[in-house]
């Protein structure tokens, strides 16, 4: 399975000179100063939930607190200065999660985690662990909560051509759900089918939009799938993904097997194309526990769409050359009669 869409949750980022945020993949070097040659982990992951292993997992209620830690790592042969900081969470225009910059006014769970240090040194292939409060506060919403604990190295440099200035920074989620009233929900908004490429190489995009509209967030499994007009499955695309609560998300898949001669795309002809997804319902599960096994399982197709594909250029030119040769062949075939 193809995935053009992927949600880490360890996430990385660059942030323009000018102030805009821009996604930026971490870059690895060997240089304490250069590049993001470090990482972080929660210091204290839940056995029973594995997804707790990247990302900060609580159901604090109203007015309650916690104390955790991250372990800050230095995958190099020199001492790196880091600094620290928290954020809100924030969503991207396809509703993938990230964060809020440094100098964004934190409203929501970057004002509730207070951590003890700002700024650490981490030994030459060592590591740091800095501790942190996590405080609910009394008047919010049931539901789950997002944020980050942001980290940088301190002496990192600008880096970019022609004006544009990037500045690598990584974060790791950190989600609370305050128990209540909660509920898993999402629905499929659309399914398009968008053709682009070239004449010699052409390719189809299929692009799924889904609506929560539950106040926690659901992992949810989509698949696309191409059936030829009499049902039977040409080809699957798909992979599961967080679908944050009260938001939407656009998973993308690419097919490129239009020209592929193992595939029947080649020969042209009509498609049907349709969109399926399964989630555990399950509203009392916290991130990462939901699974597709032994939850309330959820179910949501959409109608086929009946599509038409061009055939691929070579067949086209022996569809040419056959219409040629038959029309050829009726000329003859004409002129001999009349003689």
């Amino acid at each position: 399975m193809k995935k053009s869409v992927k949600l880490a949750t360890i996430l990385s980022f660059g942030v323009l000179m000018s102030g805009s945020l821009i996604l930026s993949p971490a870059k690895v070097s060997a240089e304490s100063n250069v590049g993001a040659s470090y990482g972080a982990r929660p210091a204290n992951e839940n056995p029973d939930n594995p997804r707790s292993k990247s990302i900060f997992i609580y159901d604090l209620n109203f007015g309650q607190s916690k104390k955790d830690a991250v372990i800050l790592t230095n995958q190099t042969d020199k001492e790196i200065k880091i600094d620290l900081y928290a954020t809100d969470g924030l969503l991207t225009n396809t509703g993938a999660f990230t964060c809020k910059q440094r100098a964004d006014k934190k409203e929501q769970v970057g004002t509730w985690i207070k951590l003890s240090k700002e700024q650490v040194t981490i030994p030459a292939s060592g590591e740091t662990k800095v501790d942190f409060d996590v405080t609910i506060p009394q008047k919010t919403d049931v539901g789950e909560h997002n944020g980050c604990i942001v980290y940088e190295a301190s002496d990192s440099k600008p880096s970019g051509e022609g004006g544009v200035q990037i500045k690598t920074r990584q974060a790791i989620r950190l989600v609370n759900t305050i128990p209540g009233d909660l509920k898993r929900e999402v629905s499929i908004e659309s399914l398009n089918v968008t053709k682009g490429g070239s004449f010699f190489a052409p390719n189809e995009r299929y692009d799924v939009t889904l609506k929560s509209e539950g106040n926690v967030s659901a992992d949810t499994d989509i698949k696309v799938y191409v059936k030829n007009l009499f049902g039977l499955k040409v080809e699957e695309y798909g992979g599961t993904y967080p679908v944050i609560a009260k938001s939407s998300y656009l998973a993308s898949f690419e097919n490129s097997n239009l020209t592929n001669t193992s595939k029947p795309y080649i020969w042209g002809g009509f498609y049907r194309v349709s969109s399926e997804i399964k989630y555990d319902k399950t509203p009392s599960r916290l991130a990462g526990l939901a699974n597709l096994k032994d939850g309330e399982i959820v179910s949501k197709k959409t109608d086929d769409k009946i599509i038409f594909i061009m055939p691929a250029w070579y067949i086209l030119l022996l569809y040419i050359g056959i219409l040629l040769a038959l029309g050829y062949g009726a000329y003859i075939f004409k002129f001999k009669k009349k003689k």
